[in-house]
């Protein structure tokens, strides 16, 4: 399976296929039941972001009422698996955070509190795989793929996919601006999905020129990387902040809490002049010169 769009074919007929290759992968995971559980989780929600970003590029050729009902199956899909994969990324997060300050870290002082969320990703891991999520996600993957087939057509050529290309990347531009403007976790959180749909759609993309395409698809992923853990950080401070019985006798919690706070100053400095670099441009802009190389690629 490939995340792109191909010469030989209409930009309507890739979307779609595109679509019905990521919720056919999804339901094979599913069906194989092999590896890891927690792999599968993290996994199948990848592909339920990659299926999301979809859909906002083709928003305006879907309608308002297509786009909410699909976007919004992918999305409680997705929900459906939050809290395990949200327990395992509190112990990344924290591992991390032990790797970025080996010296300052108290991990002796700290151990009970890992147990304790190792404790907590198990048995979310466990009432996964036990309550029938899985299955129930398998079953509305399938619903949502003959959706998908029965989807309108769009407009021909490029013009089927500018319009939601130049949107997300609007929507990024302003969340940047917004985020360093507030500085909270929330203003965070929303430019690192705007600019994780906008990675989505350049690597979709990378045909056009993959030279360039592919510069820019490795800026974003060094963006919504540190965006990543800048938010994977946020979380575990929350947990950390609002949980007295994960914290219960861990002293060295508000040392913990330091570090975080250290290193998400950091990832969100080492963000900026990242994202100065890809929303440069203004969005006509940027959009206008993507479609010449769409043009130039189907010359």
């Amino acid at each position: 399976m490939g995340f792109k769009l191909r010469k030989n074919e209409s930009a309507s007929s890739g979307i779609r296929r595109v679509a019905r290759e990521l919720i056919d992968d999804s339901i094979l995971r599913i069906a194989r039941g092999k590896g890891e559980i927690g792999e599968t989780v993290h996994e199948l929600r990848k592909q339920l972001k990659k299926l999301r970003a979809l859909f906002r590029l083709v928003r305006g050729g879907l309608g308002e009422d297509v786009f909410d009902r699909d976007n919004g199956a992918a999305r409680d899909l997705g929900r459906r698996l939050s809290a395990a994969r949200d327990a395992a990324v509190r112990v990344s997060a924290l591992d991390t955070l032990q790797k970025s300050y080996p010296e300052e870290f108290p991990s002796e002082e700290i151990a009970p509190l890992r147990r304790r969320l190792l404790s907590r990703q198990r048995a979310a891991l466990r009432r996964v795989r036990s309550d029938g999520s899985l299955a129930a996600v398998a079953r509305e993957l399938g619903e949502l793929r003959l959706r998908v087939r029965a989807w309108p057509v769009f407009e021909a050529g490029f013009a089927c996919l500018e319009p939601g290309m130049r949107r997300v990347y609007r929507q990024g531009r302003d969340a940047e601006a917004e985020a360093y403007a507030s500085g909270t976790d929330e203003a965070f959180h929303e430019w690192r999905k705007r600019a994780k749909d906008f990675r989505y759609h350049v690597e979709l993309l990378e045909p056009l020129w993959p030279e360039v395409m592919k510069d820019v698809e490795k800026a974003l992923h060094d963006l919504t990387d540190r965006l990543g853990d800048d938010h994977d950080l946020a979380d575990l401070r929350r947990a950390l902040s609002t949980s007295p019985r994960l914290t219960r006798g861990v002293r060295a919690v508000p040392r913990v809490l330091e570090l975080a706070d250290r290193r998400r100053s950091k990832l969100q400095a080492d963000a900026r002049p990242i994202g100065s670099r890809i929303y440069g441009e203004k969005p006509r802009a940027f959009s206008s010169r993507i479609a010449g190389y769409w043009n130039a690629w189907r010359s």
